[in-house]
């Protein structure tokens, strides 16, 4: 067995081969070389250092490791690696390697003790040849070590060996987290690294074991993707796993922990699935108990649920009856486009879907660089907060709500509006395209604002609010503890946070599943020749609720004793008028005397001579705004500024309720704690034959402005404000046309009164 051992002095130049008798594995000498022992007692002839140069070996030839000016050429190799340094004395004799390997092996002395090292010339210079590295360790070998030097000495020292040993764990740490990254963002591209449509099992599982996964799966899939659980209902053969693995699909965006409790719904489900397909099927004991656990990981999934929307997706509200209003349109703007078309909404919700948000888009016709006023600051306030349309949209179903009272302008006629319901149910989406491009704001027209009853999303959107499981008995239950509010304070009128304005309403009864007319919805009233107006809910049986707290809710025998001998005075229009009818209907079934103006009643078991209605819709009276003694006072000032006789431009209402707050401000405390100040109603759409010929330019734009500026001044004064314009928003479907039913006054407006000097 011979090992070559040669030097270049230039490239491509061949030394001479300094050969030596082979040396048989038995030989002691080479035995004691291996266990560490003394230097050989042979001497061999090397060629001095100097006679070689630093450069690049010959093909077939090693180049050393600590980049010494020698090549070495191996002519044998062991399989076999001791665990304390590479090689044993049995590879010299097997046969040669056909070629060298890519890269030169560690050296010897890297391996061997130091003692051994220190008291013996450089091991790689002998007769034994070091045998390749494995693939990693020639890797790193590649990768070069900051400790080696060109110049180093035969000799190794202990410190460079331990930076050597430095330098290679790092390496493999970098490695290792490059390589653990990678994973980590495959995992994630491909959504949780979880089951494919290949991986999943068929649904073989028992029929009463089925149900419960099935039903498990669709509570976790509706926190996740919605329109999935619509996928058991279309295509009730798709299996769990399908249904789930989609859900999973859709986490890519959700939190981390969402991801591994559905994964571990996912897992319980499966192990129960394969044991099944097994021919195996659990016990009664193991199905309720493997069904639980999914229940508990899905329960996991809700409770650690904390989404918002801006985190969800965004789902399209289509309808399959959208419409125009037929006939001629009195704007001028030519509908050339589908409605469904034009219009385009779409709904997010956050955690448990309680609430969320709805954006609408007018893709078509959107015109905002229209003048319509000369007030700058007027316009400023139309264009930001409200835009160029106008419309109604309401949620109908447990709860009633307005969503344009929130609302924001994006621009380019978008809107966005937040919802938030305390009910869980089914809610119908009601909306109702009015007008277009400032037509409901405009302070340069002289005539009625034409208008038109468009509906965008038809009359059969709906959608489900609530967690999953929410059925008409839990929706039951929960209305009914929402109208006790056993745990909210009584409402204090006088409270200078207002906390009593923000609510909503309520359905009455229990009978939840009678919340929406069946078949269809019920016709309303008659719109137009082309236009009639539907609705799903009877507005008369719900019941207006504040969020923060509860309103003591008075029957009729309460109502009478609670006015007897008060003194009550009202100042407005004519929607003053109607809840002072109301008022007197409730507490004694019949109506005041002052229809136009006046007091008294015709009301024999309790004396309402003192509740009197004064007709002064623009504050005309020189004591509108004076104490006279009263237990009451309620004025208004809003709709007749804006009627078809009037047409008042916004800055000249901001001057009557500037004036009335200056005469108010005069008063004592006690005598300004006397006053309400009712917010200006919403008006409902009419397009009937008078409002056209009486040039009626009231509108809910209009209106909101008035009531934001008027509502901010009393809030400064301390002036108790009943939240009348959030409250008449969601009630424009009611056969009336120009004041609402007295039901829905008594039910919200008069309990607001009763509750005002009725404490006790």
């Amino acid at each position: 067995m011979l090992v070559e051992f040669r030097c270049n002095r230039l490239l491509g130049q061949k030394f001479p081969a300094f050969r030596r008798k082979a040396v048989k594995p038995e030989d002691k000498i080479v035995r004691k070389l291996f266990n560490g022992a003394q230097e050989p007692s042979e001497q061999y002839d090397f060629p001095s250092p100097a006679t070689c140069v630093a450069l690049p070996c010959l093909a077939g030839h090693w180049c050393h490791s600590d980049n010494r000016r020698c090549c070495f050429k191996h002519l044998g190799h062991s399989s076999s690696i001791s665990p304390r340094f590479w090689g044993s004395a049995d590879h010299l004799s097997r046969p040669p390697l056909p070629s060298p390997p890519l890269f030169s092996p560690p050296p010897l002395r890297y391996l061997l003790p130091a003692w051994s090292l220190i008291s013996t010339p450089p091991l790689s210079n002998t007769i034994i040849s070091t045998p390749p590295a494995p693939p990693l360790l020639r890797l790193l070998r590649s990768a070069g070590s900051p400790c080696r030097h060109r110049r180093s000495s035969w000799l190794l020292t202990a410190p460079m060996r331990a930076c050597n040993t430095c330098f290679y764990a790092v390496w493999l740490i970098a490695t290792a987290s490059v390589v653990v990254s990678l994973v980590i963002l495959g995992r994630n591209f491909c959504g949780l690294a979880g089951p494919s449509e290949s991986d999943l099992l068929p649904p073989i599982l028992l029929n009463d074991t089925s149900v419960s996964v099935n039903r498990l799966t669709e509570d976790i899939i509706r926190l996740i993707k919605p329109e999935e659980v619509d996928a058991v209902s279309v295509n009730p053969n798709r299996s769990s796993s399908a249904l789930l693995a989609s859900a999973l699909f859709w986490t890519r965006k959700r939190e981390r922990k969402i991801r591994e409790q559905l994964y571990k719904a996912f897992s319980e489900m499966q192990r129960l699935r394969r044991r099944m397909q097994a021919n195996q099927p659990p016990s009664l004991n193991e199905t309720v108990r493997n069904a639980s656990a999914l229940a508990g990981n899905a329960s996991n999934t809700r409770r650690e649920s904390n989404l918002t929307c801006a985190e969800s997706e965004w789902i399209p509200l289509i309808s399959n009856t959208p419409s125009f209003e037929q006939g001629m349109r009195l704007d001028g703007i030519k509908q050339v486009h589908n409605i469904s078309d034009k219009f385009k909404a779409k709904i997010c919700y956050d955690k448990g879907r309680m609430s969320g948000k709805i954006l609408m888009e007018k893709r078509f016709d959107c015109n905002e660089g229209i003048e319509f006023s000369k007030d700058p600051q007027y316009s400023r306030e139309v264009r930001s907060r409200r835009g160029p349309d106008e419309f109604s949209f309401n949620l109908q179903g447990p709860e009633l709500h307005s969503l344009v009272y929130d609302m924001r302008h994006l621009g380019r006629c978008k809107y966005e509006m937040p919802f938030k319901v305390t009910t869980p149910g089914r809610y119908f989406l009601n909306l109702v395209w009015w007008r277009e491009n400032y037509n409901g704001a405009t302070e340069l027209s002289s005539s009625w604002l034409p208008a038109h009853y468009d509906l965008p999303l038809g009359m059969d959107v709906f959608i489900t609010l609530g967690e999953t499981g929410d059925d008409a008995k839990s929706t039951s239950e929960i209305l009914w503890k929402h109208r006790n509010a056993s745990n909210l304070p009584l409402c204090d009128m006088h409270d200078r946070n207002y906390t009593y304005m923000d609510g909503r309403w309520l359905y009455m009864y229990n009978d939840v599943q009678n919340i929406f007319y069946s078949p269809g919805p019920k016709h309303v009233r008659r719109i137009s020749a082309n236009a009639n107006m539907y609705t799903w809910v009877n507005l008369e049986n719900y019941y207006w609720y504040p969020n923060h707290c509860k309103l003591r809710h008075f029957d009729p025998e309460q109502a009478r004793k609670c006015i007897t001998s008060k003194v009550i005075r009202m100042q407005g229009d004519s929607h003053i008028r109607t809840i002072a009818n109301a008022l007197t209907d409730l507490a004694c079934n019949v109506w005041s005397r002052g229809f136009e103006s006046g007091c008294g009643s015709d009301c024999k078991s309790v004396d309402l001579s003192r509740t009197c209605y004064r007709k002064d819709g623009l504050g005309h009276a020189q004591d509108f705004f004076a104490d006279n003694g009263a237990s009451l006072n309620v004025i208004n000032l809003g709709q007749h500024f804006c009627d078809g006789e009037r047409k008042m431009k916004f800055s000249q209402y901001k001057a009557s309720i500037d004036a009335g707050l200056a005469k108010i401000s005069k008063l004592s405390p006690s005598a300004r704690k006397t006053f309400i100040w009712h917010e200006t109603n919403a008006v409902m759409f009419r397009k009937d034959s008078w409002i056209v010929g009486y040039g009626d330019q009231r509108t809910n734009i209009r209106l909101a402005l008035y009531n934001r500026y008027a509502t901010a001044k009393m809030k400064e004064l301390g002036i108790t404000v009943l939240p009348t314009f959030a409250g008449t928003l969601p009630l424009a479907q009611n056969p009336d046309e120009a004041h609402y039913p007295l039901k829905y006054l008594q039910h919200s407006s008069v309990q607001y009164l009763l509750n005002f000097f009725c404490r006790q």
